[in-house]
This record gives structure tokens, sequence and C-alpha cells, in this order.
């Protein structure tokens, strides 16, 4: 732009004015171009800032800076180059990423294939977390908890949160009820009961519902001692007996095996063997859709097994 903006040496002095106050003693005229065709076609000041968008003040500047340069020259502005006094070195930053590494996190046993987001056990808060960060004897200059907040989301760690599954069928009754008159809640009430009741009365028929609890690390413990060590995870396998309401346990850990469709296999299998009467000629078993563990033809070949 400086380049745009011609200084000349303004040739005829005004004549002196009664008033010295409105005398005006410019000493150089600026002339302003734009270049099209190689050729510089001048404009006036509006026109020059209009079509560049920039502000008088910018313009008036980028003058200064030509004037005080020997050459006429303008230079790139040194603002913001500087590296700023509370910038965090890169050694206290690489200390507190190696910290939350160091952490037991381990994936979700849902939907891996999609996301890279790693868990810690419920137990865990992130001021403890902080608090272990400080105390930690390497480091020499702990950063403030909002920065380390900012390292702990950008490595994709979080605390994971207990919850549990739902039916899908008695969610969309609760829905109903809800929003249902008065004459309709009692049909969708008495429909909801006949669903969660459904196998009480009939001997013949078992109701289960199973999935792999969250991973267990061993042993579960918090103290600072084992803040940092990855303990081994146990898996369990839960059934729950919707009928009499019992719960069964398969529990295994990782040096055996691995919690894939053949272990949740075994553990169904091994059930219905040994726990099933005899009189029962159904079983209805509820679970979620994950195609590792529950969805898929390995299970569907272990039902068909005799």
């Amino acid at each position: 732009m400086a380049s745009l903006i011609n200084v000349t040496t303004k040739k005829v002095a005004k004549r002196k004015v009664e008033d010295e106050f409105k005398q005006k003693n410019r000493c150089l005229t600026y002339t302003y171009h734009l270049q099209v065709s190689r050729s510089m076609i001048p404009i006036c000041k509006s026109c020059f800032q209009i079509t560049f968008n920039e502000s008088s003040k910018f313009i008036t500047n980028v003058i200064l800076s030509k004037n005080t340069g020997t050459s006429r020259i303008t230079y790139d502005d040194k603002r913001g180059t500087h590296e700023p006094w509370h910038k965090i070195p890169d050694e206290v930053k690489e200390a507190a990423r190696k910290h939350i590494l160091s952490l037991p996190a381990y994936e979700t046993h849902y939907y891996r294939h999609q996301t890279t987001k790693k868990y810690l056990p419920p137990h865990y808060t992130f001021y403890k977390i902080y608090e272990e960060y400080v105390k930690q004897e390497n480091v020499n200059k702990a950063i403030s908890k909002k920065n380390y907040a900012e390292l702990f989301h950008e490595e994709k760690t979080t605390i994971k949160r207990l919850q549990k599954d739902t039916c899908q069928t008695c969610d969309k009754l609760h829905i109903k009820i809800n929003s249902a008159t008065e004459l309709n809640k009692e049909t969708l009430q008495q429909e909801l009961s006949d669903h969660q009741n459904s196998c009480k009365d009939d001997n013949s028929k078992r109701i289960y519902t199973f999935d792999l609890q969250q991973c267990l690390p061993t042993p579960d413990v918090v103290t600072s001692y084992t803040f940092y060590k990855r303990q081994p995870m146990t898996f369990n396998l839960s059934l729950h007996d919707c009928v009499s309401k019992q719960a069964y346990c398969h529990t295994w850990h990782e040096v055996i095996a691995r919690r894939g469709a053949n272990q949740v296999g075994s553990c169904l299998y091994s059930h219905l063997i040994s726990n099933i009467p005899p009189e029962v000629k159904q079983v209805i078993l509820y679970s979620d859709t994950y195609g590792g563990q529950n969805k898929n033809s390995h299970l569907v070949a272990m039902f068909f097994t005799p």
C-alpha cells in the first residue's frame, strides 16, 4: 500500500493569513494511485480508502512509516512477533502432558472403531488429578489448572460417568405415559406392566438381561502409591433374572482372556446349561447391539448348540 502513495514536496507556499491559528504549514503533498495494467492511475484519498477498506488512521500510519525511513521504504510491522512473557515453556507443558499420559486410562468397549477417546475410572476427579500433578517431585513449575484442563482435553481423556442401559420399549412407554391424557394413561400403564411382568406367572419362560460391566482395575484402590500404576483389568459379564431379580456374575481378568464374542458366548452357554430349570422352554435375552460382543454370528451359533 505504501508503494501506491507518492510523497512530494510542496512547490507553492501558501500566503500568510492574518489569523496564525488558521495558517496551514503543510510542506508535503500526498497523491494516491491504483495500479491497473502496469500503469498508475491517480485517485482521491476517499476512493483509495474505500477501495482497500482501510481506516484513515491506518493510511496515516502508513504515510508516517514511509516518511520516517531514509529511503522512503516501509517495513513489516514488528508488533506481535516477540514471545509473550506469560508463555508456558515447552518443557513445562511437556511434563504436564506426560503426567496425563501416565494416568491409567482405558478405551470404552462401545464404538472403539469410531473414537479414540480414553476414559479414567469414575472414582477419579479432575481436582484430584491436578493435585497429584502439582505434588510430583519432577514438576518444578506447575501450570495453571486452566492450562492443565486444556491439555487434558487435547489428549482426548475424560472421566467415565456411571450409567446404565435402558430398555427401548420401557423408554417409549414412559414417554407416552408422561404426555398422555388421563383416559389413555391407564391403558399405557397396563401395557408397561404387562411388558415388565410378562413371565412372572409363567414358569416355562425366563427373561435375562446381560452386559459386560465397566472394566474393573485390580486392585481397586485410590491411594497415591497406585495412582500412576497400570492395574490389570478384570471383566465381569453380569446377567439379571427379571423374574427372580437375581444377578449372576461371570468374572475373569485380561491375563486369562479378552472380552470378545467367544468369551461372552462361553459365559452365556455356561449359565444356560447350569442355571436354567428343566421346565423352562423359552429363554428371552436382552442386551445392547454391540457387534463385537453381543450381536454377532458367534452368539447365534452358540444358541443353536444342542
